[in-house]
């Protein structure tokens, strides 16, 4: 065995790696791998246990006891809509979010996604019969927690809204740092965000009513404050 073994692995021993080098190599090498694997394990525990934490404290998830229930204005068979549980930016402010928990519109599987869909051409019907404009916004920070998609929908004048996608297209230009790893504005003309943005990244995304709008990848997430839309619909309002 010894033999075979030398000839076999015969370019690799010289006077600095010999026969007894070799196998306390391939020893050292199971070694490491059950090690690793152990770490993986207790890797895999935690990022688990995380998720149950997010589930039993999520706000949003339907079958949750923390939900406020009061809040739902309509019901569907994979999403909701309800009011903010915070002052509203404008009357009329309402969320879109999925029953069951997921972290963003990029992971929504395409039921979902139809639906969030029919109730934001809902949305937008109720607002022009109003002579009202709408925007539709979702900020993803601190994936690694399991947050829960929220999709905003704020109502603004219609001068107000014809005039958004200019304002926020300077902000999301102007945001985070000058130079960055990914292109700072995606326009989303053709395609929805969930083609657009990579899944497992922080972004940010805004359309107009069921106009395709913009969406921005999140470098820095320090850097990049959560109030961001609502600092620039304020803004919008404004005049400013």
């Amino acid at each position: 065995m010894f033999e075979h073994a030398a000839m076999k692995n015969i370019e690799r021993l010289n006077d600095d790696y010999d026969i007894d080098d070799m196998f306390m190599s391939k020893a050292a090498l199971r070694d490491n791998a059950a090690k690793q694997a152990e770490r993986d394990k207790k890797k895999a525990i935690q990022e688990h246990q995380r998720v149950e934490r997010s589930l039993e404290s999520c706000q949003w998830c339907f079958d949750n006891k923390e939900m406020a229930k009061h809040l739902i204005v309509a019901l569907g068979k994979k999403c909701y809509v309800s009011l903010p549980a915070h002052q509203s930016l404008t009357p009329g402010h309402c969320c879109i979010s999925p029953i069951h928990h997921i972290s963003c519109c990029v992971q929504a599987e395409e039921d979902l996604w139809d639906e969030v869909q029919n109730f934001r051409k809902s949305l937008v019907k109720m607002f022009a019969s109003r002579g009202e404009d709408c925007i539709f916004f979702e900020t993803v920070k601190r994936l690694r927690h399991f947050p829960h998609m929220v999709l905003q929908c704020v109502p603004l004048p219609r001068e107000t809204g014809d005039m958004a996608p200019i304002y926020f297209k300077k902000a999301i230009m102007e945001c985070e740092r000058e130079w960055a790893q990914n292109k700072k504005l995606v326009e989303l003309k053709g395609r929805d965000v969930r083609h657009a943005v990579p899944k497992g990244l922080p972004y940010f995304f805004v359309d107009f009513a069921m106009d395709a709008g913009f969406a921005h990848v999140i470098e820095d997430e320090r850097e990049f404050p959560n109030n961001f839309a609502q600092v620039h619909i304020f803004f919008a309002l404004n005049g400013w």
